[in-house]
Order: structure tokens, then sequence, then C-alpha cells
């Protein structure tokens, strides 16, 4: 009986688990297929995710509404587009019709292209027989050479004696060139003979080029004991002549019996002393007596019957700058430099009495007749004297009266000014620079800007002298009138526009509120986005989007010239960062004018500027390109003459890698390098720059310098001006642009890459536009951040792109931190508008104003990438999604939720592959400066969170324990490819890595 109790007992539970068995393999089976369900649920989702996100392109195409197509398939030859039944279909005839209208305006387009290029093929014909008439005009001057000779008319021979002044007199000797044509011009009778002489011929001529001989002006050599130097010492540096000079003159006529003498000035530059001499030369054929004749005294009391007061010598120097250390001697420099000669040569160190500075005050009748007075008392006086050199006296006191007269009138204009400035109520300024106009004629040229209560306008400025050296010609070119929004009386402004004033008697014109800046900012935008390509269309395809009317790029450019000498002249404040973009646009604009715009708009333009000539507009915009370098980038000097220079030195199709690194960052350096090239076989060079030798030791430098394919260079030998000042974030862009790499990728120190840095030059967007950006992490802020602000105040209309930005659609008190990491930057800097973005980067992050602004403002360097090329509308591209996480799960993932605390900012590229990671390599945080092989801190990478860009802006990081949480749907394990790169990297770090002090 027991055994078979036990027998029924062994059935039993065999049969138990075999029941058991089955209903396991029947739960299996039912949990593996959940789970192919669930993996099957995750694959549907993530395609529909990509489905959702995916962009058609007919999404972009600007469609016609479905009324108006309605409208148009009405007609017979779009009757066929009727037959639909559904939205798929009518998309399809609507797209239909869109590629028909198209086609039509392509052929009509084409059309008119033909005829553009035939009526531009005729303009051009005609501008070549314009051009030929100068030739034409030559040779009738030359063939008039007879009839010159025999009327006595010299006309070539004056029009070729202007030219070669021009070109070859230094600027003062030029300006009393334009004195004596003046002169000459007016008065018929009383002719000045003038030559440019060079200083061989007149040594070949009898002269001492170095000491003054007691000549038949009788000017005394003074008594004193002084004596000329056996040798030339120091001072004879400064007391060399310019080697051109300019000769005058001055044939009697006075005294019949005397018409065989001359009296020769010659007039000599200075250009240490910054001051101009005379010396005399008379030859005397009769034996007439020779009486005492001081030129020294034509500008005192005793030629001009002014009371000055002064008793001037010409023995020292009338540039006050020279007197400290007496540099000046009349015997090194061969002649002597009185005040009036200064006056006659437009330096202002002329002497003026307290006659000159009270007719500044009184009217332009009482002037004229105190000054007839003078030119009275100097025919008296000039016919008592020797008729040798009484002529000489005559005729330069005449003109030094009338330059005197002038100067009155043209201190009075000063004094309008200043007073139209003072008055105007709330602010304003001018600005007069000294120079010369398209035709070389002598003239002051400037800008005036005034702001009042209820207006605010600006004027170009040119004050040209007239030929009759009597009169100031003050003329005003409007830039931009606009009404206020404030409706009141407008100001009386003491103006007259494009039109000359005579006497300094100036009309009146009534002139209201002029929106200056912000119409320059939309001319400059509009003209950048016109030469970046686009259409007119402020469509989302195009980058900038301001063309969204009829452009006429003649008509921004006249406005765009006007405004240049109102830039030069004025002050740039480079912290405020809206200005900043002013200057560096113009800056800009003009360069890509000079040397990028195609020849015929480049004629067009020229056509469109005053003088007409492409070699004028050329020579005025390289002028205004200078001096706008100076202001804006004067660092570049010594490294780099130029702006132009710079961007010719780089070598052509060269490629390389650059980092920036100091002592904190020595280890992790070194191993980048390493790994980039093991991991990946990377034989690019590597440029490795460090910022003086207390940031990185010479050990560690030369650590560096042993690895293959590296070189270690100081940042403070280029750009010295602002990299001696800099720190840290600050040198990226410098040595961006100091390295000589046509493509530059610039890495961080302590990034990390899970595939080639190469596969960003090969990506659409940074072929497309030549430099590509990533996002940083998506940090979200509750309370005041000025970045927004300061993004928004710099650019009142951003580009489309710019428009896309968190930082553009975020609040200045709720919004993103961060929009740009700037560990990985791929540029091709032979593009002229990358090495423009990246000279403003870089004054952005100089000391001025990174202290003042942008790290204030925003966290450190990254930003300033972006925000140069939104200022000058630089075509660029994000990669779209933001950066995202790896490390490993925390303990608060979920079946739903994964999250990683303190994991490592993750980047995709364009194709959402792991691309790289920053923050300390591979090390923990805190490790970064850790000496090998003392630490054991690896990070932890075995997993990932993405953030794609179709993201909703909820806030995924908890900003103070740095966790990123998100669906699972966008994380993933590390692949095998993967986790045995990082332990590649773990190796180099334990084997590789050389210990240095």
């Amino acid at each position: 009986m027991l055994l078979d109790a036990s027998r029924g007992s062994l059935a039993a539970s065999k049969s138990a688990k075999l029941a058991t068995a089955d209903a396991k393999a029947a739960l299996d089976a039912a949990v593996l297929s959940e789970k192919n369900l669930m993996y099957e649920r995750d694959h549907l989702r993530r395609e529909i995710a990509k489905m959702k996100a995916y962009e058609y392109a007919f999404q972009d195409i600007p469609l016609l509404p479905v009324a108006a197509f309605h409208s148009a398939i009405q007609e017979n030859v779009h009757s066929d587009l009727a037959n639909f039944s559904n939205d798929h279909e009518l998309m399809l005839s609507r797209l239909q019709l869109e590629l028909r209208e198209r086609k039509r305006l392509k052929s009509e387009e084409e059309t008119l292209v033909a005829t553009k290029d035939r009526i531009q093929k005729e303009c051009d014909d005609s501008l070549a027989q314009l051009e030929s008439l100068d030739k034409d005009l030559d040779r009738f001057l030359n063939a008039s050479l007879p009839l010159q000779q025999l009327l006595g008319v010299n006309v070539s021979k004056m029009r070729q004696l202007a030219t070669d002044a021009r070109e070859i007199l230094p600027a003062p000797l030029f300006h009393l060139f334009q004195e004596v044509s003046c002169w000459n011009e007016f008065e018929d009778d009383d002719q000045i003979e003038m030559e440019i002489v060079t200083s061989a011929e007149m040594n070949s001529d009898g002269e001492n080029d170095s000491v003054v001989q007691d000549d038949a002006m009788q000017i005394d050599v003074p008594t004193d004991g002084r004596s000329l130097p056996a040798e030339e010492d120091s001072n004879s540096v400064f007391n060399k002549k310019h080697g051109v000079s300019l000769k005058l003159t001055f044939s009697s006529t006075l005294d019949s019996t005397n018409s065989d003498k001359r009296t020769v000035l010659i007039f000599s530059f200075l250009p240490k002393l910054n001051i101009c001499v005379v010396s005399g030369q008379s030859t005397v054929i009769s034996s007439s007596r020779h009486e005492n004749i001081p030129l020294a005294n034509l500008f005192t009391a005793a030629d001009t019957a002014v009371a000055t007061g002064i008793s001037d010598m010409g023995q020292d120097s009338p540039n006050p700058a020279n007197n400290k250390r007496a540099l000046f001697d009349f015997r090194l420099a061969g002649g002597f430099a009185y005040g009036w000669v200064q006056r006659l040569c437009g330096l202002p160190f002329g002497h003026i009495g307290e006659a000159d500075q009270v007719a500044v005050f009184e009217s332009s009748q009482e002037s004229s007749e105190n000054l007839n007075g003078e030119i009275n008392g100097l025919d008296d006086h000039a016919n008592s004297r020797d008729t040798g050199t009484a002529r000489a006296v005559l005729l330069l006191g005449r003109i030094i009266a009338a330059v005197r007269r002038r100067t009155t009138e043209f201190e009075t204009f000063r004094r309008v000014l200043q007073a139209l400035v003072d008055g105007a109520g709330t602010g304003g300024r001018y600005s007069l620079v000294h120079g010369t106009d398209d035709d070389g004629a002598f003239c002051f040229s400037g800008s005036l800007s005034i702001e009042t209560l209820k207006s605010k306008f600006a004027f170009s400025l040119r004050v040209p002298f007239a030929a009759t050296l009597k009169t100031v010609h003050a003329s005003f070119s409007l830039i931009e009138n606009q009404q206020l929004a404030v409706v009141g009386q407008n100001s009386s402004i003491l103006l007259v526009e494009d039109a000359a004033a005579t006497d300094s008697e100036l009309d009146f014109l009534n002139l209201t509120q002029s929106n200056i800046s912000e119409t320059l900012y939309m001319n400059q935008i509009q003209f950048l986005d016109y030469l970046n390509g686009e259409n007119g269309t402020n469509s989302s395809a195009v980058f900038g989007g301001s063309l969204n009317s009829a452009f006429d790029p003649v008509t921004s450019w006249r406005f765009l010239r006007a405004y240049n000498p109102i830039l030069i002249n004025d002050t740039l404040n480079s912290t405020n960062f809206y200005d900043l973009g002013i200057w560096a646009r113009q800056h800009y604009i003009l360069y890509r004018v000079l040397y990028e715009m195609p020849a015929p708009l480049f004629k067009q333009l020229a056509r469109a500027s005053p003088g007409r000539s492409v070699q004028k507009l050329s020579r005025e915009i390289n002028n205004t390109i200078l001096v706008l370098e100076k202001l804006l980038y004067p660092w570049i000097s010594p490294t780099h003459s130029s702006i132009r220079e710079m961007q010719l030195s780089v070598k052509k199709g060269s490629v390389g890698i650059v980092i920036a690194c100091g002592n904190d960052y020595f280890y992790v350096a070194q191993h980048l390098i390493i790994s980039l090239q093991r991991a990946f076989n990377i034989s690019l060079p590597f440029e490795v720059y460090y910022a003086g030798p207390s940031d990185l030791t010479s050990n560690r430098r030369a650590a560096l310098a042993r690895i293959p394919n590296v070189t270690v260079i100081d940042l403070h030998q280029h750009f010295p001006l602002e990299t001696r000042r800099g720190t840290g974030f600050a040198y990226k862009p410098y040595a961006m642009l100091a390295t000589s790499f046509e493509t530059v990728l610039f890495l961080d120190a302590d990034v990390t890459f899970l595939m080639s840095p190469l596969a960003a030059l090969n990506s659409t967007l940074f072929r497309a536009h030549g430099a590509v950006f990533f996002h940083d992490r998506k940090l979200w802020h509750w309370g005041s951040f000025p970045g927004i602000r300061l993004f928004k105040d710099m650019n009142p209309h951003a580009t489309n792109t710019g428009r896309r930005t968190l930082f553009a659609r975020s609040e200045e008190i709720a919004g993103t931190t961060n929009e740009m990491e700037s560990g990985f930057i791929p540029a091709h800097k032979g593009n002229t508008r990358v090495l423009f973005a990246l000279l403003l980067a870089a004054k952005m992050n100089g000391k001025t104003e990174r202290e003042n602004v942008l790290y204030r403002a925003v966290h450190g360097d990254k930003e300033s990438f972006w925000f140069a090329c939104e200022a000058l509308r630089v075509p660029y591209a994000f990669v779209p999604d933001y950066a995202g996480s790896i490390g490993i799960l925390h303990e608060r993932s979920t079946d739903d939720v994964a999250v990683i605390c303190d994991g490592k900012p993750l980047h995709l590229d364009e194709l959402r592959r792991p691309f790289w990671f920053h923050a300390g390599s591979i090390l923990e945080w805190g490790y970064r400066d850790a000496e090998p092989p003392e630490y054991s801190g690896f990070s932890d990478l075995e997993d990932m969170i993405f953030h794609y860009e179709y993201e909703d802006e909820d806030e995924l990081w908890d900003d103070e324990i740095l966790c990123m949480e998100q669906s699972v749907d966008q994380s993933a394990s590390i692949s095998a490819e993967h986790a045995m790169l990082i332990e590649l990297y773990r190796n180099i770090y334990r084997n590789d890595i050389i210990k240095v002090d």
C-alpha cells in the first residue's frame, strides 16, 4: 500500500512539473510576444516622429492660395488641373500650376535678360567711346602746342604741371601750388612762374641744399656766435628736406629799365618736423642798388599794417612740438621757417595777431575793409623798395592777405557750425578734415549732425576754396529727411542744400527729423543680403530675408557711400554692439564691393558716384577701408599690414587643426591629439596655441612639439596689441585668425570625438556656408538674462536663421541661457564672409568689449561667433539638434523616462549620429588637470540621451544638478564600436600620456 501511495505521489509530482513547464513556456512566449510588440511600438513611434519632423521640399514652395488657384484654373489653358477629388490631388494640381507658371516666367526672364544684355553692351560701347575722348583730347592738345606757343598760352604745360604736382609734391607744397595756381587764374597781369624741382636739380644750379646763403633778399644771418657744424649731427635727420620742392619765380615789371631781373623763392618741406622752409635766390644783371627787404616781416606790422607785435626771423620752428628739443636748425634745413610760409602751405603754425582774432568775430564787410587796407599798405611799402624784390613782396603779400581773408571767413564759418551744434538743444557734432576732392582740389570734407528736442538730421559737408582766394564756398548734402512721430514746429537750421554760399552768407532751410541710424542699418543689411545673392523674397528659404520689396543696389550704395565720411570722422564706441555692427558692416560692405563685386555692377556704382570713374571709386573705397580697419581692428598690425594682406597670406587649399592650450589643459590636449591620430588616422597638421611663457611651460611645449605633425605657437607673437591683454576663452578667435590654414578645425582641448572631425568638412551645411555651429544644452532660466537683450538690441532685424534660434524666441525674463557650444568650430577662413565674421568675433572678445559687454551678458566666448555672423549677415548654419548627454542612467530612470546626471554634453551631426562630446575629455568632472598615472577618475560612458530639434521648449535639464530627463525613445546605449573607441581612449591615458613638470 505504501509503495502504491509513493508511486502515486511521484506520478502526481511529475505531472505537476510538466504542467508547470508548459505554463512557463506559454508565459515566456507571451512575454517574448510582448517584448516584440513593445519593440515594434517603439519603432513605429520613432518612425512616426521622423515622418512628422520630415521637411518636404514642397512645404517651402510659395503656392497660390486655394481661392486664387480655383480662379486660375478657370482659364482654358489650365482646365486640366480642375480634376481632383481629395486634398492630395488638390496639392498636386497646385504644384503643377506653380511649375507651369515658373516655366512661363523663366522664359520671360530669359527674354528680358537678353534685352538687358543687349542694352548693357550698347552702354558699354558708348562708355568706351566716352573714355576714348581723353586720348582724343590729349592728341588735340598736342596738336595745339604750336598755337599755344604763338598765343603765349601754355595750357598743356600747366596741365602736366598740375598732374605732376598732385602726384609727387608733399601735401603742404601741393597746398601752396594750388594757392598760387588760383592766384594766376585770377590775376592775368601778375603771374608767378612755378616749377617742381628736385634736390639734385637745385644742387646742379649751384644752390646748396643744406646751407642758407646771404643772397639778394638780404636776410641777415645772426651773429650770435652760432656756426654751421663741421659734421652732421642727429639733428640733420630731422632737418632733411623732402626730395621735391616748389620754385616760384617773380619777374620784375615795376621798372622798365630793370626788366631783366628776377626773384626766385624755393619752398621745401621737412617731413620729420612737419614744417615748411623758404630759401631765396635773386639774379641781378644790372648794377641797381639792393635794399634790405626782410621777407620775414611779411606777416607782421611792417608789411600788413596789422599790429601783430610779432617779429618772425624764421630761425625757430613754428611747430610747438619741435621746440622742446630745439630740433630745427635753419642752416641744416637750408631755409627759414617763417610763419607766413606755414600759412601759405596750409599748416596751422602761422602767427595770428590780435587783430586777426578780432576779425574772426567781425562782420564780413568790416574784415574785407581791413584787409583791403593791408593790401594798399603793401603796395606803398613795396614800391619804396628795390625793384628786384619789391614785386615778390607785393605779390606774396597780396596772396597772404587773400589767404588771411579766406581764413577769417572760414573761422567765422566754423563758429557758425559750432553755434548751430551748441544751440541744437539735445546734442550734435560736426567734423572737418583737410584733404583734396576727386579732382585734386584743396577742400575740407566731413559731416554735420544736429539733434534737437523735435528733430534730428545729418549732412555730408564739403568746403572747397574758390579760385579767387576770396570766398569760402560751403556745400551741404542732406543724407536723410524724415518726419518725427512727435508733431511740432520745425526748427530753422542755418544750412543750404547742395549750393554754394557767397561771403559766408547761408540761407535758412527748415528740416525735420531723420532717423539716420535705423535707415543706415536697413540699407546695410539689405545691401549685404543682396551681395549674398538673395532675390528679393522674404521666404524662409533664404538666409537673410530683408529684401521683401523692390531693391535698387545703386540707390542704396549712394546712401552708404555718403555715410563714409561720417563714420571715419566719428568716434566708435565699441561697447555699444549696435554701433559696433554699424561700423563693421560698413567696412565689410566696402571690402566686398572693392574685391568681390562683379565688374559690370561696380561700373554702375562708379557711374552713380562723383567723378564717375572706376579708378577714383576704387581709390576712395580702399582709403576708407584702411581708415575703418584702424578704427575697428587696430590689433592686426604689426602681424599684418591690412586685412587684404591677411587674406592673401592664407595657404590655398590647406586644412589643419587648431587647439588652444594652457598648463591646465596640457594632459587632455596631449590625449586629444594622440587619440585623433590613432583612432581616425588623421595626418593633418596640428597647431597648438598658448598665451605667453607663463601660460604653458617650456617643458610642456617641448613635449607637445615632439608629437608628430604638431607645431606649438605663442599667440602673443600674433596680434600682440590685443592677445597680450587676453585670457582664457578670448583666445579662440585670435588663434583661428593667426593660423595660415585656409580651412580650420578649431577644437577645445577637452573635447572627445566618436567619429572623425573631418566628417564635418563633408557635411551639407559646411559645404553650403563655410561655417557650421553646434547648439549647446538648452538650459532654461527664470529671471533676467542679459544675453537675450544683447542679441535683440544689436540685431533689431535678425536673419531668418537667427530668428529660429532660442535666443530670438526667448524672453529676457524666461528663456535659454545657451545657444552655441564653441568647443568644435569648422570654418573655411579662405571665404571672405567667414574671415570677417572671425574678425568681428575677435573684436567682441577684445579686453574692452568682453569686460564691459560680452562676458557680462553671456557665458564666455561661445555666442560671439554666431553673433558676429548675424551682425555681418554672413550665412551660417546650426546643426539642428541641441546637445544631449552621455553618461550612465540614473536611478531616477523608469521604463518611460531616461535620466542621466553629471553626464557630458553630447553633440550629434546633421544625420543625428553621435559625433562628439565635451567637458573634461573622458575623465570625471574635476579630473581635467590630473597628472597620470595617479588618477583613476574615468567617467562611466554607457548611455546616451538625445535632444532632437522638433522637441518643444519644455525644460529638460535640471540646472542645479545637471541632470537631463528624456523619454526612452530618445535614448540609447552606446554601440559596441563606441565602447571599443572609449576603451582605446582610456588605454591612451594609461599608457601613452607623458607626465611633464
